[in-house]
């Protein structure tokens, strides 16, 4: 396309936009529930071992989530809702953003730092999987549209693994169980099987 607002076809960016609101605003409602869960799962815990817990026990687990489900902006959103709540809520002197001791200084800033680098490698791994559902979606498609089959045989567990091109390719319907080394010996012809 060109370089002008006019070069684009019309409603390409509106649509665009929306998904990446829609998809942004969702994110954001992870981060806020997701903290808001590990606050309450915070009391809760506080409760049953009184004293006994870091500030911030239950935060390290809910920004992997936040950033594995809601991508990367929720994840910095669950970082910096993470630090206010355990600082509020949590570091003496409790239900106030102060802070009584350099410890709890330096455990609020190792919070952030260990958070955010946590909650990054979550929307790295989503991201990775994503890619390679993905991947492995077109491999399929393309096997199907070539007529192409392939299979694994895993000498260890003597397992064999057909895609679902090879059953069609050999008669078979896809729900049967994968079939042994005997059944793919079975169905090469006898000239090649000595070969094979």
């Amino acid at each position: 396309w060109g370089t002008g607002p006019h070069d684009r076809p019309k409603g390409l960016s509106l649509g665009v936009s929306k998904v990446n609101s829609r998809r942004l605003l969702r994110g954001q409602a992870i981060a806020v529930a997701g903290i808001a869960v590990a606050t309450l799962l915070r009391y809760g815990l506080e409760t049953v071992w009184p004293g006994t817990l870091v500030p911030f026990a239950t935060y390290f687990p809910a920004v992997v989530a936040i950033g594995y489900f809601g991508g990367a902006a929720a994840c910095v959103t669950g970082v910096v809702l993470g630090v206010l709540a355990g600082w509020y809520f949590f570091l003496p002197p409790a239900n106030s953003f102060g802070i009584d001791r350099q410890a709890d200084l330096v455990n609020l800033l190792l919070f952030a730092f260990a958070a955010a680098s946590i909650g990054l490698l979550a929307v790295l791994l989503a991201s990775r999987i994503a890619f390679a559902r993905r991947i492995e979606a077109r491999l399929h498609h393309a096997h199907l549209a070539g007529g192409v089959a392939d299979w694994e045989w895993d000498l260890r567990s003597n397992q064999v693994v057909w895609s679902p091109a090879l059953y069609k390719l050999h008669g078979m319907p896809t729900g049967d169980l994968n079939p042994g080394p005997e059944t793919v010996f079975k169905s090469v012809h006898g000239e090649d099987l000595a070969y094979v």
